[in-house]
Protein backbone atom coordinates (compact mmCIF):
# COMPACT_ATOMS: atom_id res chain seq x y z
CA UNK A 1 0.00 0.00 0.00
CA UNK A 2 1.19 3.48 -0.86
CA UNK A 3 -0.15 6.60 0.83
CA UNK A 4 -0.87 9.69 -1.27
CA UNK A 5 -2.15 13.18 -0.68
CA UNK A 6 -4.61 13.73 -3.51
CA UNK A 7 -7.08 16.31 -4.73
CA UNK A 8 -10.59 15.42 -5.82
CA UNK A 9 -11.19 16.70 -9.34
CA UNK A 10 -14.26 16.77 -11.50
CA UNK A 11 -13.66 15.25 -14.91
CA UNK A 12 -14.58 17.58 -17.76
CA UNK A 13 -15.83 14.80 -20.00
CA UNK A 14 -18.47 13.14 -17.84
CA UNK A 15 -18.47 15.36 -14.72
CA UNK A 16 -17.49 12.35 -12.57
CA UNK A 17 -15.07 12.74 -9.67
CA UNK A 18 -11.51 11.40 -9.80
CA UNK A 19 -8.42 11.65 -7.60
CA UNK A 20 -5.24 13.47 -8.65
CA UNK A 21 -2.22 12.37 -6.52
CA UNK A 22 -0.21 15.43 -5.47
CA UNK A 23 2.33 13.92 -3.05
CA UNK A 24 3.43 10.43 -2.09
CA UNK A 25 4.81 9.09 1.17
CA UNK A 26 8.25 7.57 0.67
CA UNK A 27 9.68 4.50 2.35
CA UNK A 28 11.41 6.63 5.01
CA UNK A 29 8.03 8.15 5.88
CA UNK A 30 8.94 11.46 4.26
CA UNK A 31 6.88 13.00 1.49
CA UNK A 32 7.67 13.86 -2.10
CA UNK A 33 5.67 15.93 -4.55
CA UNK A 34 4.56 13.81 -7.49
CA UNK A 35 5.91 15.01 -10.81
CA UNK A 36 3.43 16.55 -13.21
CA UNK A 37 4.08 13.94 -15.88
CA UNK A 38 3.59 11.10 -13.37
CA UNK A 39 0.22 12.36 -12.23
CA UNK A 40 -2.59 10.16 -13.43
CA UNK A 41 -6.08 10.43 -12.11
CA UNK A 42 -7.40 7.50 -10.14
CA UNK A 43 -11.05 6.58 -9.94
CA UNK A 44 -12.79 7.66 -6.77
CA UNK A 45 -14.21 4.73 -4.79
CA UNK A 46 -18.01 4.67 -4.91
CA UNK A 47 -18.35 4.74 -1.12
CA UNK A 48 -16.20 7.90 -0.80
CA UNK A 49 -18.11 11.08 0.08
CA UNK A 50 -16.01 13.77 -1.55
CA UNK A 51 -16.44 17.06 -3.32
CA UNK A 52 -14.37 18.78 -6.05
CA UNK A 53 -11.09 20.39 -4.90
CA UNK A 54 -11.15 18.52 -1.58
CA UNK A 55 -7.78 17.23 -0.34
CA UNK A 56 -7.79 13.60 0.73
CA UNK A 57 -5.37 10.94 1.92
CA UNK A 58 -5.65 7.81 -0.17
CA UNK A 59 -4.11 4.37 0.05
CA UNK A 60 -3.36 2.75 -3.29
CA UNK A 61 -2.56 -0.92 -3.78
CA UNK A 62 -0.17 -2.48 -6.32
CA UNK A 63 -2.95 -2.65 -8.91
CA UNK A 64 -3.36 1.16 -8.62
CA UNK A 65 -6.76 0.77 -6.97
CA UNK A 66 -7.75 3.14 -4.18
CA UNK A 67 -8.39 1.05 -1.09
CA UNK A 68 -9.00 3.87 1.39
CA UNK A 69 -9.96 7.54 1.05
CA UNK A 70 -10.14 9.97 3.97
CA UNK A 71 -10.47 13.72 4.27
CA UNK A 72 -7.02 15.28 4.80
CA UNK A 73 -8.16 18.35 6.76
CA UNK A 74 -7.24 17.01 10.20
CA UNK A 75 -3.92 15.69 8.90
CA UNK A 76 -3.05 19.05 7.31
CA UNK A 77 -4.06 20.95 10.43
CA UNK A 78 -1.85 18.66 12.53
CA UNK A 79 1.07 19.39 10.19
CA UNK A 80 0.47 23.11 10.55
CA UNK A 81 0.19 22.83 14.33
CA UNK A 82 3.28 20.66 14.66
CA UNK A 83 5.62 22.32 12.18
CA UNK A 84 4.40 25.70 11.07
CA UNK A 85 2.82 27.21 14.18
CA UNK A 86 6.24 27.30 15.85
CA UNK A 87 7.52 29.63 13.16
CA UNK A 88 9.61 26.94 11.50
CA UNK A 89 9.60 27.63 7.80
CA UNK A 90 10.47 25.20 5.01
CA UNK A 91 13.57 27.32 4.37
CA UNK A 92 14.70 26.87 7.98
CA UNK A 93 14.10 23.14 7.75
CA UNK A 94 16.14 22.99 4.55
CA UNK A 95 18.90 25.01 6.22
CA UNK A 96 18.92 22.63 9.20
CA UNK A 97 19.00 19.63 6.89
CA UNK A 98 21.97 21.21 5.09
CA UNK A 99 23.73 21.84 8.40
CA UNK A 100 23.10 18.25 9.43
CA UNK A 101 24.57 16.96 6.17
CA UNK A 102 27.67 19.15 6.63
CA UNK A 103 28.01 17.87 10.20
CA UNK A 104 27.81 14.26 8.97
CA UNK A 105 30.48 14.96 6.35
CA UNK A 106 32.69 16.59 8.98
CA UNK A 107 32.32 13.59 11.27
CA UNK A 108 33.14 11.27 8.39
CA UNK A 109 36.32 13.24 7.65
CA UNK A 110 37.29 13.22 11.33
CA UNK A 111 36.68 9.49 11.49
CA UNK A 112 38.85 8.95 8.41
CA UNK A 113 41.62 11.08 9.95
CA UNK A 114 41.45 9.11 13.21
CA UNK A 115 41.59 5.85 11.28
CA UNK A 116 44.63 7.08 9.37
CA UNK A 117 46.38 8.11 12.59
CA UNK A 118 45.54 4.81 14.23
CA UNK A 119 47.02 2.95 11.28
CA UNK A 120 50.17 5.10 11.45
CA UNK A 121 50.51 4.38 15.17
CA UNK A 122 50.09 0.67 14.55
CA UNK A 123 52.79 0.76 11.87
CA UNK A 124 55.14 2.67 14.21
CA UNK A 125 54.45 0.20 17.02
CA UNK A 126 55.29 -2.70 14.71
CA UNK A 127 58.48 -0.92 13.63
CA UNK A 128 59.48 -0.33 17.26
CA UNK A 129 58.81 -3.97 18.13
CA UNK A 130 60.93 -5.08 15.17
CA UNK A 131 63.70 -2.71 16.24
CA UNK A 132 63.49 -4.01 19.81
CA UNK A 133 63.81 -7.60 18.59
CA UNK A 134 66.76 -6.61 16.39
CA UNK A 135 68.47 -4.88 19.33
CA UNK A 136 67.97 -7.92 21.57
CA UNK A 137 69.44 -10.15 18.89
CA UNK A 138 72.45 -7.89 18.38
CA UNK A 139 73.12 -7.49 22.14
CA UNK A 140 74.38 -11.09 22.70
CA UNK A 141 76.71 -10.72 19.69
CA UNK A 142 78.12 -7.51 21.16
CA UNK A 143 78.66 -9.20 24.55
CA UNK A 144 80.50 -12.06 22.86
CA UNK A 145 82.66 -9.58 20.94
CA UNK A 146 83.38 -7.65 24.14
CA UNK A 147 84.34 -10.85 26.01
CA UNK A 148 86.58 -11.94 23.11
CA UNK A 149 88.50 -8.65 23.14
CA UNK A 150 88.96 -8.85 26.93
CA UNK A 151 90.59 -12.28 26.69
Amino acid sequence: MVLYLAQVQQQETDRSLALMPLAVQSVDRGWQITRERQRQTLPLPEQAQCHPQQLVLIEVDNAQLVTDCQDATDWILELIKTYLSLGVTPEELAHEANRLEQWKQSLTLQNQELSRRSLELEIRRDQLQALEVALKMSSPEEEEATEATED
